[in-house]
């Protein structure tokens, strides 16, 4: 792996931001860990499995690394097959190690790794990124989520925050979709500029007037009177963005906004047309998920998990300010701290 002597600069600067906030979530999660109960052994895999899983999501923010990346392996193709080979040998041996495991689940495991990235590099290349045949590649990576045989494992396996194999989706979309198949009007960086927060900053209190205030008049939300302690603020913050708000951007801005912005032909109402029908989606997406827990088992969310409509169309006006972000910054770091803001405030701050 070359790198440029004028990459230099930005390839360090990036890497201390990132190892600043790979030390941050190493202690947030480590402390998490103390609390909850579990041997030994079953502390010490759960926190080395985060540790391998969390590296390459902190390493991919890094644009100049990413470019260095996919030369590499335009270069040397059989690198590549090192990253679902990691993933799932660190996945089978945290799950045989964690818990109780159905051997069935290894290969199974194996066929979750490696067949996003085969069926990506059989793809046309040519084709535009999020096309129809990338519909496959998000099939592989999606859909084996909606079976309990592999999102069951989780870490810490007592009071999981997170589960292996859905966080390795989220590595396979981001090393597919910033190496293999770039998306247009897309980055994902750990480093935003002061119109990125800027912009962030006012969606996310525009998003505050339209859907807290009106809340809070309407009782929907009640000012929290038992507010968590400053550490486990700054923990909640930290685990809503890797695990909750970056996933859900990856997916329904990264991909499915890209892809209905990539079917549009006119030049006209663009914004419109592309926002109205992804915040839909992912609107009609929180139907059945009208909850999120606080890593503790509590409901956040109203409705214990049936359908509230008045979560739908929370999601729908939020989804619309997260696209609207990412429009404007083309950084879904820049849409994934405004989501990320946005369910903090509604856990921290304020009751459901």
């Amino acid at each position: 792996m070359r790198v440029k002597e004028h990459q230099r600069g930005t390839l360090t600067a990036d890497f201390r931001l990132g190892g600043i906030l790979f030390i941050l979530l190493a202690f947030a999660w480590a402390f998490y860990l103390i609390h909850v109960p579990g041997g030994a052994a079953q502390t010490l895999t759960a926190f080395f499995v985060f540790l391998v899983l969390m590296a390459p999501v902190i390493l991919l923010g890094n644009p100049t690394l990413v470019k260095v990346l996919t030369t590499d392996y335009a270069t040397h193709p059989r690198r590549l097959w090192l990253v679902p080979l990691v993933l799932w040998c660190v996945a089978s041996l945290y799950i045989l190690a964690a818990a109780p495991a159905n051997l069935l689940i290894i290969p199974a495991g194996a066929l979750y790794c490696f067949l996003p990235l085969i069926a990506t590099i059989l793809l046309n290349k040519k084709q535009h990124p999020v096309g129809g045949t990338d519909a496959l590649v998000i099939l592989l990576v999606l859909l084996p989520m909606q079976f309990p045989f592999l999102t069951r494992y989780g870490a810490p396996p007592a009071q999981p925050v997170f589960f292996i194999y859905p966080m390795i989706g989220i590595i396979h979309l981001l090393v597919i979709y910033l190496t293999l198949r770039p998306l247009p009007n897309f980055s994902y960086t750990l480093r935003l500029k002061d119109n990125d927060w800027r912009s962030a900053i006012m969606n996310f209190l525009f998003l505050f007037i339209l859907v807290f205030i009106p809340g809070i008049a309407l009782r929907f939300f009640t000012l929290s009177h038992n507010m968590m302690p400053f550490g486990e603020m700054v923990q909640q913050f930290l685990f809503i963005g890797f695990f909750i708000a970056l996933p859900e951007e990856l997916l329904f801005r990264g991909i499915i906004q890209n892809f209905i912005a990539g079917q549009i032909t006119t030049k006209k109402n663009t914004a419109l047309l592309t926002l109205a029908p992804a915040s839909l989606i992912s609107g009609l997406a929180h139907y059945h998920n009208a909850f999120v827990l606080d890593f503790g088992g509590n409901s956040v969310y109203p409705g214990g998990g049936k359908p509230v409509w008045v979560n739908i169309l929370i999601a729908f006006a939020a989804s619309w300010l997260f696209g609207w972000t990412l429009l404007k910054t083309r950084k879904v770091t820049a849409a994934t701290f405004v989501h990320t803001l946005f369910i903090w405030v509604w856990l921290v701050i304020l009751n459901s």
